[in-house]
């Protein structure tokens, strides 16, 4: 397969694409009409039972999984029975897949989650759990074919399925987030704001008729009632604490058609400022967890130099590396650097300083309407100097945007009244009792 993708023409495949686009959105159709005819069987075999409801919750990566608080807010509800089923990462390798594996065993263990490991380590196959549990609900946490089949949306045809957005959606991704198979055929997404469902409406094929505004789920852990683990360095109380999440897209890298990655222009001046401000700041790097398997291509840095790299991170003794999950780094920071898309949301929040590094003056044309009133709640980084501004405004207390960042909270009404988790157990409570 691989040898036909090499030897056919790129022109020849566009062709080929062109032709059978129309079919595809004719079978999609179909599919959306047969999907919503199975709910509502699925919902009156469920309405009004007295029966404990299964929810089986998909984790297939640590550092994307918001869906703790909707675990919780279930577990509490007499009439649900909750489930996360740790499922294989399969698109990275073998490496990665067990080491992903075993992130979310011991991510399931410090949350207390009741769970189900969904690969045989021994058999290297997946557990069908469909078979072996029978859920009556299914949340999914990715639109993307990242693990068996046994977990994708065709399995769970006739079960009453959800989808929650991994990522706070801020870019112009409009087919990626509104149109792809999964957010067509479930049952119920639940999406960020009322910009987020308008953009459903526009694009989505079923035109975002299952769509259910909730808010995001990531952003109750901010409650002050919800506890987090300390992750931050012990060292003086008078250093800043400040976060670089650099992203994944670095060009040319990867084939998401993205390039939206500064990592390689600040990678050894960000070590430098480090150094230099060794008794003022704590740096903690937050990165992509693919940034690390993108670097170590031969094309790229390799293995060897991206390894170096990183264990640098370790030994200064003002920074850290940070893999998995990151509530307490936000929570006890001071300020944010990164080129990223949903932290863009996830750390406004906070309502704290946040520097976005760009590589292109056209920046906006990459977001959406949120993502456009996010980014002016940034101080946007393009280059050393700017990047040092930054963290020597942090140092001195200097918050240039502070105001903007509370008018945007407040506009968009991010984390005001119930709380996600609530609003998305409520609507289904209703829906089916």
């Amino acid at each position: 397969m691989n040898f036909l993708k090499r030897i056919i023409p790129i022109g020849f495949k566009k062709a080929i694409i062109r032709l059978i686009k129309p079919f595809n959105k004719v079978y999609l159709k179909n599919e959306i009409t047969k999907a919503a005819k199975n709910h509502e069987i699925a919902v009156k075999k469920l309405k009004g039972t007295n029966n404990k409801l299964k929810v089986v919750f998909f984790l297939i990566n640590v550092d994307a999984w918001k869906l703790d608080s909707v675990y919780h807010e279930f577990k509490k509800q007499e009439n649900y029975d909750p489930l996360v089923v740790i499922c294989p990462f399969i698109n990275k390798g073998e490496e990665f897949l067990l080491k992903e594996l075993q992130k979310g065993i011991d991510y399931s263990i410090v949350k207390n989650y009741k769970y189900l490991v969904g690969y045989d380590r021994s058999k290297m196959v997946a557990v069908d759990v469909k078979k072996k549990i029978d859920p009556d609900i299914v949340f999914f946490t990715n639109p993307n074919d990242l693990s068996s089949k046994e977990f994708l949306i065709g399995n769970y045809s006739d079960k009453l399925t959800c989808y929650i957005p991994y990522s706070f959606r801020i870019d112009k991704l409009y087919k990626y987030s509104y149109d792809s198979r999964l957010v067509n055929l479930v049952w119920l997404n639940f999406f960020e704001t009322n910009i987020h469902k308008s953009l459903a409406r526009i694009y989505a094929t079923n035109k975002g008729e299952n769509v259910v505004v909730s808010g995001f789920p990531f952003l109750d852990s901010y409650r002050d009632d919800l506890k987090y683990d300390k992750i931050w360095k012990k060292g003086s109380e008078e250093r800043k604490k400040i976060i670089w999440a650099p992203h994944w897209t670095i060009k040319n890298a990867q084939d998401t058609g993205l390039d939206w990655s500064c990592f390689l222009d600040y990678s050894e001046f960000i070590l430098r400022i480090a150094v230099k401000y060794k008794d003022k700041i704590q740096l903690a790097i937050k990165p992509h967890p693919f940034l690390k398997i993108t670097l170590s291509q031969e094309k790229l840095w390799g293995i060897e130099k991206t390894e170096t790299y990183f264990k640098k991170w370790e030994e200064l003794e003002n920074c850290q590396i940070v893999d998995g999950d990151y509530k307490g780094l936000f929570m006890e920071s001071d300020a944010l650097i990164h080129d990223s898309g949903s932290f863009m949301a996830e750390y406004l929040a906070l309502n704290k300083p946040m520097g976005y590094t760009a590589n292109t003056k056209l920046l906006k044309n990459r977001f959406n309407e949120f993502g456009v009133k996010a980014l002016s709640c940034h101080s946007l980084i393009g280059s050393e100097n700017d990047l040092e501004n930054f963290i020597n405004n942090v140092i001195e207390n200097v918050d240039l945007l502070g105001s903007k960042r509370k008018s945007v909270i407040l506009e968009q009404k991010i984390n005001i009244g119930k709380t996600s988790a609530e609003k998305i157990v409520n609507y289904i409570e209703n829906k089916l009792r």
